[in-house]
């Protein structure tokens, strides 16, 4: 397939309940197009469910979320005829969205971020990055486009990642990070089952921003005075915190990935169903230790914990683990293989 144009249109749901996740991976795939000379658009669908043409930016949109709504469809397709763009990303959450399948028979070409090995959709190129694609045969597909080796990392991650991490030896400093969601019952779980428990270690937990889950953990750590917590909100040196770090606690979206890169031993919590596999798979590729959905079964959180910060080799070996994974990475992979395909 070759362009006509280099307009290229990107839809990405994000909110505070899904999280960022969506924007910040396909954010660094527009900034990768941009430095091949593509123009680069987002489609924001705003609370009235209008679409909205935005430039391209280095900050979160408000709430955005692409409706199933055969109207809206037609109003957007239309707008994409009329200013001769062929090519489309989608990063969304529900792929059953039948403005995906319509463009494509409209000869409006797609390619679709999927989150899940069984997430299904009918663009053109399936981007599927999960690990979890280690232990499945859709590599055989030549329409997908696989695995860790094609993630795109900010400059600051690459960075990083370049360093020696320091020999493991005491647990002194622990992150969490959970995503840009609703989380404050997986923050409060994490500092009743394992934080309040361990005053010698010091804790940093993410937030995106300052919203209701930042006030609730704020004030629930004011209560019971626990002084071994710091929380930090919107970090412009997060891939600088994540590598002082000594191991981190993360959900199983893009942080995962981005702990993994670090190579840091981690542990995942399910938030979302779409993240499961990458819970799984990152513990059967021993890189992390996964507790699941805590929500419903926290009872060993701390058995968990205390077990793998004293098991030294197992922390060396998660270690090494994660830089196998990424042994045949490249940040441009993924752009240079998608410039092949479209």
């Amino acid at each position: 397939m070759i362009l006509k144009n280099k307009k290229i249109f990107f839809f990405i749901d994000y909110s505070k309940k899904i999280g960022a996740g969506h924007y910040k991976r396909s954010l660094l795939i527009a900034f990768q197009l941009k430095k091949n000379n593509f123009v680069v658009k987002f489609i924001k669908i705003n609370r009235a469910n209008n679409f909205v043409v935005c430039n391209f930016k280095n900050s979160l949109p408000d709430k955005s979320i692409l409706p199933v709504n055969r109207k809206l469809n037609k109003k957007i397709f239309n707008f994409l005829n009329y200013n001769k763009v062929n090519f489309v990303f989608f990063d969304i959450y529900n792929y059953n969205n039948p403005l995906i399948s319509f463009l494509e028979k409209n000869k409006i070409k797609t390619a679709s971020f999927l989150s899940s090995p069984k997430d299904k959709t009918q663009s053109t190129i399936k981007i599927n990055l999960s690990p979890y694609n280690y232990f499945s045969n859709n590599h055989v597909n030549s329409n997908n486009l696989l695995g860790l080796n094609y993630i795109v990392f900010k400059k600051d991650f690459v960075k990083y990642s370049k360093l020696k991490n320091n020999t493991i030896s005491d647990i002194k400093r622990v992150s969490v990070i959970l995503g840009g969601s609703h989380n404050e019952t997986y923050f409060l779980l994490i500092i009743n089952k394992i934080i309040r428990f361990y005053t010698n270690i010091n804790f940093k937990l993410f937030f995106l921003n300052k919203d209701k889950s930042f006030y609730k953990v704020k004030e629930y750590v004011k209560n019971i005075n626990i002084k071994n917590v710091k929380l930090i909100i919107n970090s412009n040196n997060i891939a600088r915190e994540l590598y002082s770090t000594n191991i981190i606690i993360t959900s199983g979206g893009y942080s995962s990935f981005e702990s993994s890169f670090l190579k840091k031993p981690f542990f995942t919590i399910q938030i979302s169903q779409n993240q499961r596999y990458n819970c799984i798979a990152f513990e059967k590729l021993g890189a992390s230790i996964n507790l699941g959905d805590i929500k419903k079964n926290n009872k060993n959180l701390k058995k968990i914990f205390e077990k793998t910060i004293n098991d030294k080799v197992l922390l060396e070996n998660m270690v090494q683990n994660s830089k196998k994974l990424f042994k045949k990475w490249n940040n441009n992979n993924l752009v240079n293989s998608l410039l092949k395909k479209i």
